[in-house]
Protein backbone atom coordinates (compact mmCIF):
# COMPACT_ATOMS: atom_id res chain seq x y z
CA UNK A 1 0.00 0.00 0.00
CA UNK A 2 1.24 3.75 -0.80
CA UNK A 3 3.33 5.44 1.83
CA UNK A 4 3.38 9.29 2.90
CA UNK A 5 6.55 11.03 4.17
CA UNK A 6 5.58 14.34 5.72
CA UNK A 7 8.76 16.15 6.56
CA UNK A 8 7.37 19.83 9.20
CA UNK A 9 10.27 22.31 7.73
CA UNK A 10 9.44 25.69 6.19
CA UNK A 11 8.32 25.06 3.58
CA UNK A 12 6.31 21.97 4.64
CA UNK A 13 7.75 18.73 2.26
CA UNK A 14 5.74 16.03 1.50
CA UNK A 15 6.79 12.62 -0.02
CA UNK A 16 4.16 10.34 -1.86
CA UNK A 17 5.75 6.52 -2.08
CA UNK A 18 2.88 5.00 -3.94
CA UNK A 19 4.75 1.31 -3.60
CA UNK A 20 4.76 1.12 0.27
CA UNK A 21 7.93 0.58 2.37
CA UNK A 22 10.72 -1.83 1.17
CA UNK A 23 12.71 -3.14 4.37
CA UNK A 24 16.03 -3.74 3.13
CA UNK A 25 17.79 -5.03 6.58
CA UNK A 26 20.80 -3.49 7.44
CA UNK A 27 22.71 -0.60 5.79
CA UNK A 28 25.16 -2.02 3.54
CA UNK A 29 27.69 1.28 2.24
CA UNK A 30 27.87 -0.41 -0.91
CA UNK A 31 24.07 -0.55 -1.86
CA UNK A 32 22.52 2.00 -4.39
CA UNK A 33 19.00 2.70 -2.40
CA UNK A 34 15.62 3.79 -3.77
CA UNK A 35 12.84 5.77 -2.80
CA UNK A 36 10.70 3.71 -0.06
CA UNK A 37 13.46 1.88 1.07
CA UNK A 38 13.65 1.50 4.64
CA UNK A 39 17.15 0.12 6.52
CA UNK A 40 18.31 -0.24 9.99
CA UNK A 41 21.12 1.44 10.99
CA UNK A 42 23.15 1.83 14.80
CA UNK A 43 20.17 0.76 16.17
CA UNK A 44 16.83 3.05 14.39
CA UNK A 45 15.49 2.52 11.23
CA UNK A 46 15.61 4.65 8.22
CA UNK A 47 13.32 5.29 4.66
CA UNK A 48 14.82 6.78 1.82
CA UNK A 49 12.52 10.21 0.16
CA UNK A 50 15.48 11.50 -1.72
CA UNK A 51 17.18 9.13 -4.26
CA UNK A 52 21.02 9.69 -3.61
CA UNK A 53 24.29 7.14 -4.64
CA UNK A 54 25.08 4.65 -2.51
CA UNK A 55 27.21 5.39 0.58
CA UNK A 56 24.82 8.14 1.95
CA UNK A 57 24.43 7.13 5.25
CA UNK A 58 21.18 7.21 6.59
CA UNK A 59 21.60 10.06 9.12
CA UNK A 60 21.58 12.52 6.21
CA UNK A 61 18.60 13.91 6.89
CA UNK A 62 18.32 15.58 3.24
CA UNK A 63 17.99 11.97 1.98
CA UNK A 64 17.07 9.68 5.12
CA UNK A 65 13.99 9.87 7.20
CA UNK A 66 13.85 8.35 10.54
CA UNK A 67 11.41 5.83 11.45
CA UNK A 68 12.25 4.78 14.62
CA UNK A 69 14.85 6.11 16.90
CA UNK A 70 17.17 3.79 18.89
CA UNK A 71 15.82 3.41 22.48
CA UNK A 72 17.58 4.37 25.78
CA UNK A 73 19.38 1.66 27.24
CA UNK A 74 17.20 -0.47 29.61
CA UNK A 75 18.45 -1.58 33.35
CA UNK A 76 20.17 -4.49 33.72
CA UNK A 77 18.39 -7.78 33.74
CA UNK A 78 18.56 -10.05 36.86
CA UNK A 79 20.92 -12.70 36.72
CA UNK A 80 19.85 -15.93 34.62
CA UNK A 81 20.25 -19.51 35.87
CA UNK A 82 23.57 -21.26 35.85
CA UNK A 83 23.97 -23.19 32.84
CA UNK A 84 25.22 -27.14 33.13
CA UNK A 85 29.06 -27.65 32.93
CA UNK A 86 30.16 -27.96 29.26
CA UNK A 87 32.27 -30.87 28.33
CA UNK A 88 36.41 -31.26 29.06
CA UNK A 89 38.69 -29.84 26.59
CA UNK A 90 41.35 -31.35 24.91
CA UNK A 91 44.50 -32.42 26.79
CA UNK A 92 47.40 -29.81 26.58
CA UNK A 93 50.58 -30.17 25.23
CA UNK A 94 53.28 -31.42 27.98
CA UNK A 95 54.87 -29.10 29.52
CA UNK A 96 58.57 -28.63 29.57
CA UNK A 97 61.13 -30.25 31.85
CA UNK A 98 61.18 -28.56 35.11
CA UNK A 99 65.43 -28.12 36.47
CA UNK A 100 66.58 -31.28 37.90
CA UNK A 101 66.28 -31.50 41.67
CA UNK A 102 69.35 -31.83 44.16
CA UNK A 103 70.61 -35.13 44.94
CA UNK A 104 69.58 -37.13 47.80
CA UNK A 105 71.06 -38.38 50.39
CA UNK A 106 73.64 -41.50 50.28
CA UNK A 107 71.51 -44.82 51.21
CA UNK A 108 73.07 -47.32 53.47
CA UNK A 109 74.62 -50.29 52.42
CA UNK A 110 72.77 -52.85 51.26
CA UNK A 111 73.00 -56.73 52.36
CA UNK A 112 74.03 -59.82 50.61
CA UNK A 113 73.07 -63.39 51.40
CA UNK A 114 75.27 -65.97 51.17
CA UNK A 115 74.99 -68.85 48.44
CA UNK A 116 75.97 -69.68 45.62
CA UNK A 117 75.38 -66.71 42.92
CA UNK A 118 75.74 -68.01 39.66
CA UNK A 119 80.13 -68.56 39.16
CA UNK A 120 80.93 -66.43 42.63
CA UNK A 121 79.97 -68.31 45.94
CA UNK A 122 79.67 -65.86 48.79
CA UNK A 123 79.93 -66.66 52.37
CA UNK A 124 80.94 -65.53 55.94
CA UNK A 125 77.88 -63.19 55.59
CA UNK A 126 78.53 -61.80 52.34
CA UNK A 127 82.57 -60.59 53.51
CA UNK A 128 83.90 -63.30 51.43
CA UNK A 129 83.26 -64.13 47.80
CA UNK A 130 84.76 -67.31 46.09
CA UNK A 131 85.26 -67.66 41.74
CA UNK A 132 83.50 -71.24 41.77
CA UNK A 133 85.71 -74.15 39.83
CA UNK A 134 85.73 -73.77 36.19
CA UNK A 135 83.81 -70.63 36.10
CA UNK A 136 86.03 -68.79 34.11
CA UNK A 137 85.92 -70.36 30.99
CA UNK A 138 88.02 -69.34 27.68
CA UNK A 139 84.92 -67.86 26.18
CA UNK A 140 83.98 -65.81 29.32
CA UNK A 141 87.54 -64.01 28.39
CA UNK A 142 88.10 -60.80 25.96
CA UNK A 143 88.74 -61.57 22.43
CA UNK A 144 92.78 -62.38 20.99
CA UNK A 145 94.58 -61.68 17.92
CA UNK A 146 95.16 -64.33 15.69
CA UNK A 147 98.58 -65.67 16.51
CA UNK A 148 99.08 -64.33 19.76
CA UNK A 149 99.52 -65.68 23.05
CA UNK A 150 98.75 -64.55 26.68
CA UNK A 151 101.89 -64.44 29.24
CA UNK A 152 103.15 -61.29 31.01
CA UNK A 153 106.57 -59.86 29.47
CA UNK A 154 106.42 -56.84 31.59
CA UNK A 155 108.86 -57.65 34.94
CA UNK A 156 106.99 -57.48 38.01
CA UNK A 157 103.38 -59.03 39.16
CA UNK A 158 100.42 -57.77 37.19
CA UNK A 159 97.64 -58.73 34.68
CA UNK A 160 98.45 -61.29 31.90
CA UNK A 161 99.29 -59.28 28.70
CA UNK A 162 98.36 -60.70 24.79
CA UNK A 163 101.69 -60.84 22.89
CA UNK A 164 102.78 -62.08 19.06
CA UNK A 165 104.43 -65.01 18.52
CA UNK A 166 107.58 -63.03 17.09
CA UNK A 167 107.81 -61.56 20.46
CA UNK A 168 107.33 -64.41 22.58
CA UNK A 169 110.13 -65.73 20.22
CA UNK A 170 112.32 -63.14 21.35
CA UNK A 171 111.59 -63.15 24.63
CA UNK A 172 112.51 -67.43 24.75
CA UNK A 173 115.89 -67.09 23.92
CA UNK A 174 116.13 -70.93 22.57
CA UNK A 175 119.16 -72.83 22.14
CA UNK A 176 119.65 -76.14 20.47
CA UNK A 177 120.06 -77.91 24.16
CA UNK A 178 116.55 -76.36 24.72
CA UNK A 179 114.73 -78.12 22.11
CA UNK A 180 116.94 -81.82 22.08
CA UNK A 181 119.74 -80.80 19.25
CA UNK A 182 122.38 -79.94 21.46
CA UNK A 183 124.12 -82.87 19.62
CA UNK A 184 123.43 -81.68 16.14
CA UNK A 185 125.98 -79.43 14.76
CA UNK A 186 125.12 -75.78 13.31
CA UNK A 187 125.84 -77.28 9.58
CA UNK A 188 124.67 -75.44 6.13
CA UNK A 189 122.32 -77.45 3.84
CA UNK A 190 124.94 -77.05 1.01
CA UNK A 191 127.41 -78.12 3.40
CA UNK A 192 125.66 -81.44 4.32
CA UNK A 193 124.86 -82.16 0.76
CA UNK A 194 128.36 -81.71 -0.23
CA UNK A 195 129.80 -84.07 2.43
CA UNK A 196 130.51 -87.97 1.98
CA UNK A 197 128.68 -90.49 3.82
CA UNK A 198 127.90 -94.08 4.15
CA UNK A 199 125.09 -95.66 4.79
CA UNK A 200 124.77 -99.11 6.75
CA UNK A 201 121.93 -101.84 7.14
CA UNK A 202 119.48 -98.75 5.24
CA UNK A 203 117.26 -98.87 2.33
CA UNK A 204 116.52 -96.38 -0.69
CA UNK A 205 112.93 -96.33 -0.97
CA UNK A 206 111.85 -95.70 -4.64
CA UNK A 207 109.21 -93.49 -6.10
CA UNK A 208 106.40 -94.76 -7.71
CA UNK A 209 103.93 -93.69 -10.48
CA UNK A 210 101.30 -96.33 -11.38
CA UNK A 211 98.16 -95.50 -13.15
CA UNK A 212 95.91 -98.70 -15.32
CA UNK A 213 96.18 -96.45 -18.18
CA UNK A 214 96.51 -93.20 -20.16
CA UNK A 215 94.62 -91.84 -22.67
CA UNK A 216 97.12 -90.91 -25.61
CA UNK A 217 99.99 -89.92 -23.96
CA UNK A 218 101.94 -89.78 -20.20
CA UNK A 219 100.86 -85.87 -20.03
CA UNK A 220 103.05 -84.51 -16.50
CA UNK A 221 102.73 -87.86 -15.14
CA UNK A 222 105.76 -88.73 -16.06
CA UNK A 223 108.53 -86.52 -13.59
CA UNK A 224 111.77 -87.51 -12.89
CA UNK A 225 112.32 -85.25 -9.31
CA UNK A 226 109.18 -87.37 -8.42
CA UNK A 227 109.38 -90.68 -9.83
CA UNK A 228 112.30 -93.76 -10.00
CA UNK A 229 109.43 -96.63 -11.07
CA UNK A 230 107.09 -95.55 -13.70
CA UNK A 231 104.47 -98.34 -13.98
CA UNK A 232 101.02 -98.85 -15.84
CA UNK A 233 99.22 -101.84 -15.40
CA UNK A 234 96.15 -101.89 -17.68
CA UNK A 235 96.94 -99.65 -21.08
CA UNK A 236 93.85 -99.54 -22.94
CA UNK A 237 94.92 -98.11 -25.84
CA UNK A 238 98.15 -96.93 -27.93
CA UNK A 239 100.39 -94.54 -25.93
CA UNK A 240 103.47 -91.86 -26.35
CA UNK A 241 106.07 -91.27 -23.79
CA UNK A 242 105.97 -87.91 -23.45
CA UNK A 243 109.59 -86.26 -22.34
CA UNK A 244 109.27 -86.29 -18.73
CA UNK A 245 109.09 -83.18 -16.90
CA UNK A 246 111.47 -81.99 -14.20
CA UNK A 247 115.45 -81.45 -14.06
CA UNK A 248 117.35 -84.58 -14.60
CA UNK A 249 120.54 -85.18 -13.34
CA UNK A 250 123.94 -87.22 -14.81
CA UNK A 251 123.17 -91.46 -14.10
CA UNK A 252 120.05 -90.89 -12.88
CA UNK A 253 118.28 -93.72 -13.54
CA UNK A 254 114.38 -94.55 -14.22
CA UNK A 255 112.74 -97.78 -14.65
CA UNK A 256 109.15 -97.89 -16.90
CA UNK A 257 107.07 -101.24 -16.09
CA UNK A 258 103.77 -101.77 -18.73
CA UNK A 259 101.17 -104.12 -19.34
CA UNK A 260 98.20 -103.74 -21.52
CA UNK A 261 94.58 -104.85 -20.95
CA UNK A 262 94.28 -108.34 -22.64
CA UNK A 263 94.76 -106.17 -26.11
CA UNK A 264 98.44 -105.14 -27.61
CA UNK A 265 99.15 -101.93 -27.62
CA UNK A 266 100.98 -99.66 -30.04
CA UNK A 267 103.85 -97.13 -28.16
CA UNK A 268 106.01 -94.38 -29.26
CA UNK A 269 108.76 -92.30 -27.97
CA UNK A 270 109.68 -88.88 -27.55
CA UNK A 271 113.11 -88.14 -29.22
CA UNK A 272 114.77 -88.07 -25.71
CA UNK A 273 114.57 -91.86 -25.30
CA UNK A 274 117.56 -93.20 -27.14
CA UNK A 275 118.17 -97.03 -28.00
CA UNK A 276 121.48 -98.30 -26.65
CA UNK A 277 121.65 -101.75 -27.94
CA UNK A 278 118.49 -102.71 -27.43
CA UNK A 279 115.24 -101.06 -29.43
CA UNK A 280 112.54 -99.25 -28.15
CA UNK A 281 109.70 -101.14 -28.42
CA UNK A 282 106.66 -100.46 -30.80
CA UNK A 283 104.00 -102.55 -28.85
CA UNK A 284 102.86 -104.50 -26.07
CA UNK A 285 102.80 -107.91 -26.15
CA UNK A 286 99.19 -109.14 -25.50
CA UNK A 287 98.47 -109.23 -21.35
CA UNK A 288 102.52 -109.56 -21.16
CA UNK A 289 104.46 -107.45 -18.57
CA UNK A 290 107.13 -105.30 -20.25
CA UNK A 291 110.61 -103.97 -17.90
CA UNK A 292 112.73 -100.79 -19.48
CA UNK A 293 115.64 -99.64 -18.00
CA UNK A 294 116.83 -96.04 -18.61
CA UNK A 295 120.02 -93.72 -17.40
CA UNK A 296 120.00 -90.56 -18.12
CA UNK A 297 123.12 -89.33 -20.32
CA UNK A 298 123.12 -85.57 -19.38
CA UNK A 299 125.86 -84.78 -22.09
CA UNK A 300 123.65 -85.90 -24.79
CA UNK A 301 120.16 -85.26 -22.99
CA UNK A 302 118.94 -88.48 -23.74
CA UNK A 303 117.45 -91.18 -21.86
CA UNK A 304 119.00 -93.99 -22.94
CA UNK A 305 117.56 -97.93 -22.75
CA UNK A 306 120.12 -100.35 -21.44
CA UNK A 307 117.75 -102.52 -20.46
CA UNK A 308 114.89 -104.15 -21.78
CA UNK A 309 113.09 -107.50 -20.44
CA UNK A 310 109.78 -109.13 -21.54
CA UNK A 311 107.80 -111.44 -19.88
CA UNK A 312 107.77 -114.71 -21.41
Amino acid sequence: MSFRIVKLLDPIQIVNIPSGLVPRGAYDNATDYAVGDSVDYLGSSYVMYVNAASGVLPTDATKWQVLANKGVTGSTGSTGAQGSQGVAGATGSTGATGATGATGATGGAGTLSDGDKGDVTVSASGATWTVDAGAITLAKTADMATASVLYRKTAGTGVPEVNTLATLKTDLVLVKADVGLGNVDNTSNATERAATATLTNKRIEPRIVSAASYTTDTGVSLDVSTTDIFVITAQAGALLFNSPGGTPVQGQKLMIRIKDNATARALTWNAVYRAMGTALPSTTVLSKTLYLGFIYNSTDTKFDLIASAQEA
